[in-house]
């Protein structure tokens, strides 16, 4: 009895300190858990002054809502957008996940930067977690699968990274991305047919075309294919670089991208895509803070004359010019402005037209005067002069330059110079094979001419190289050939 009595109060006594050092590190876990964490420093001495403005902004939203996920995020995405201090941006989208668990742009985010820093298993961990969050948007969810799925494949889990891509194939057979990658994972195994058949469904993806054809010639020299090895080889050296895969989360912070080069990137990659509109919001916010500035001159018309707005479009290039004389491709697309907006008179009738720029140079006499045309090709040939002596600058500034050959070939073409109008798209397509109008319009006017073996040939070709959505190609070698099925 005396024993036991003893021994009670001393299991009381350790009690005590247990459960108050239990309490203890509760309230500190509690106290860490809800404190509002430190805003970063950041120097910024060295930025451009509107990434300066910017990243000061989103800290002082910060400061005014420190436990607000959205603007932990803001922050982060400020930083990423225009690559600046990854470790930085890192620990934003880690509290803006902590204060929106429900959120799956954060651990998205958060791999992003981990990938940037070779991190990729704690890539792959954000990616699972954010895949696993009800993502309302389908191409959100897509962009989501497709990094998971690449994050896998560079940490060699072929097997996972071959389900998800063929995951994605079954919703959408022809996904470039998801295609790409099964002929990634196909070609580690060796098995040489079927990659070459996935990566050359890939060459009408300005997304992939490139590093498609750096596979394709090694593919194809496996197979011992040396006419096509050489074929994607010289191909490959010729195509600009792929831009960047779609990213639904990534076009939600145009807005925070404030470095010049960084702006210019993201509008061609939306112009690519066909989002003309986007494109020229950022061209126009550019425009806004440096309206003299001839790039964003020369951006805009671009942009405008592939959305048809053709006279606005001849302004902006000609004020480009005025600015940068010497910018080859201002010449060149004020040749093609000029060359639609005449194709446009011949479509639509007889219209006014404003007197040839006064820089034209004399041209050689036409096969077809244009003092004997009529109507509305009447009104039409001063277009096409100007735009031919615009293709003519170009071609003097960058003599490879087989865009400006295509438009030269087309106005000359209209005022009826036929033998020059060949020569120039046969050199179009000699500089540029890579590139479908070359081969389509070359194609066509030898059928027009009555030279229908070539022509099919170049109609072929076109054909090939044309994005699935353009029917061109295939119209016309129905209208030419339509005995070929």
């Amino acid at each position: 009895m005396t024993a036991q009595a003893s021994t009670t109060p001393a299991r009381r006594r350790w009690a005590w300190p247990a459960a108050i050092a239990l309490a203890a590190v509760v309230a500190a876990a509690t106290w860490w858990w809800f404190r509002p964490p430190p805003i970063p420093d950041i120097d910024l001495g060295n930025a451009e002054p509107e990434l300066a403005e910017a990243v000061g902004e989103a800290r002082a939203a910060l400061a005014r809502e420190p436990r607000s996920g959205e603007a932990w995020g803001t922050l982060g995405r400020t930083l990423l957008a225009n690559e600046l201090y990854p470790e930085i941006s890192l620990v934003c989208f880690t509290h803006a996940e902590r204060f929106e668990p429900d959120n799956p742009r954060w651990p998205y985010f958060k791999a992003g930067v981990q990938l940037n820093l070779g991190r990729r298993a704690d890539a792959l961990v954000s990616l699972e977690r954010a895949l696993r969050m009800n993502v309302a948007a389908a191409d959100a969810e897509t962009a989501l699968r497709m990094l998971l799925a690449e994050t896998h494949l560079a940490l060699t889990n072929t097997m996972i990274a071959e389900g998800l891509f063929r995951e994605q194939l079954d919703r959408e057979p022809n996904h470039a991305r998801a295609r790409f990658g099964l002929a990634t994972v196909l070609m580690s195994r060796g098995e040489w047919q079927s990659c070459r058949e996935h990566f050359e469904a890939c060459l009408r993806s300005p997304h992939a075309r490139k590093k498609a054809c750096i596979h394709l010639a090694t593919v194809c020299a496996q197979l011992g294919d040396r006419k096509h090895t050489a074929y994607f080889s010289d191909l490959a050296a010729r195509l600009p670089k792929d831009l960047a895969w779609s990213d639904p989360y990534y076009h939600e912070h145009v807005y925070l991208l404030k470095r010049m080069r960084d702006r210019y990137e993201l509008a061609d990659r939306f112009e690519a895509e066909g989002r003309f509109g986007l494109a020229l919001k950022i061209v126009d916010g550019i425009l806004a803070e440096h309206p003299n500035d001839d790039g964003a001159l020369l951006t805009k018309g671009r942009l405008l004359t592939r959305m048809g707005q053709l006279q606005a479009a001849e302004t902006h290039l000609r004020r480009a010019l005025e600015l940068a004389p010497d910018k080859v491709q201002a010449h060149y697309f004020l040749s093609l402005a000029l060359l639609l907006r005449g194709e446009s008179v011949l479509a639509k009738g007889a219209v006014p037209v404003p007197p040839p720029h006064q820089e034209r140079p004399a041209e050689k006499p036409a096969e077809k005067p244009a003092a004997t045309l009529t109507g509305s090709a009447a009104q039409a040939a001063p277009l096409f002069e100007q735009s031919a002596a615009a293709a003519r600058r170009a071609i003097a500034a960058a003599p490879d330059f087989g865009r400006a050959y295509m438009a030269l070939g087309r106005a000359l073409y209209y005022l009826g110079r036929k033998a020059d109008a060949l020569a120039a798209l046969r050199q179009a397509v000699h500089c540029n094979p890579e590139f479908v109008d070359n081969h389509f319009f070359l194609g066509e006017m030898l059928a027009e001419d009555g030279q229908l073996a070539e022509a099919r040939h170049y109609l072929e070709q076109a054909q090939q190289l044309a994005d699935p959505a353009d029917p061109r190609p295939s119209n016309a070698l129905k209208k030419y050939f339509p005995q070929v099925k």
